[in-house]
């Protein structure tokens, strides 16, 4: 993703009071590199939220995906090491739990970006882009991650491809599309 965000994002860098919303950290990779490269002034800020635990359905789409997941991995525990070894803890509010209940307690239209890179499904990620769209600011980026993930073979309708194509299509009056890939 390095190229596109470099271009989508990098007229951000080094900017004042951004806010970004990270929907699915993981190990936090992804939050550092913004940290490190997008959200680089003293008073940018990252929301992460995740679930921090191998829960089933990683363990179910880890095969099909070719994902190799120990289920007693502390995934909360690598998201702080990484934090602190960037040494950004003080830009990161991390919050544990579902973003389909956590996105509802955050201030609408308070974030300059959100990416949307949680559970894999077609209906978490309709509902985190719906729950995103409302807490972005006027002009805010909205980002989908795995739009080409093929984690239910069997049944596709379940893939984040339907969810963001519904997502798409049902705000297509209400968004611009910057780049898809």
């Amino acid at each position: 993703h390095i190229p596109v965000w470099e271009k989508v994002l990098g007229s951000m860098k080094g900017k004042p009071d951004l806010s970004f919303l990270e929907i699915g950290s993981y190990e936090g990779r992804s939050a550092c590199w913004l940290l490190q490269h997008i959200l680089t002034h003293e008073s940018a800020r990252l929301t992460c939220v995740d679930v921090f635990e191998v829960g089933e359905e990683l363990l179910e789409i880890s095969d099909t995906i070719h994902l190799n997941i120990d289920p007693t991995f502390d995934i909360s525990a690598a998201f702080d090491r990484n934090i602190q070894a960037i040494q950004a803890g003080n830009k990161v509010m991390k919050l544990k739990g579902k973003s389909r209940e956590l996105l509802r307690t955050l201030p609408l239209r308070s974030f300059d970006c959100a990416y949307v890179d949680g559970s894999h499904t077609s209906s978490s990620a309709l509902s985190d882009g719906i729950l995103a769209f409302d807490l972005l600011k006027t002009n805010g980026l909205l980002i989908f991650d795995d739009y080409q993930w093929n984690c239910f073979p069997e049944t596709p309708l379940k893939n984040p491809k339907a969810g963001i194509d519904a997502f798409l299509t049902f705000f297509q009056e209400e968004i611009e599309m910057i780049h898809q890939g």
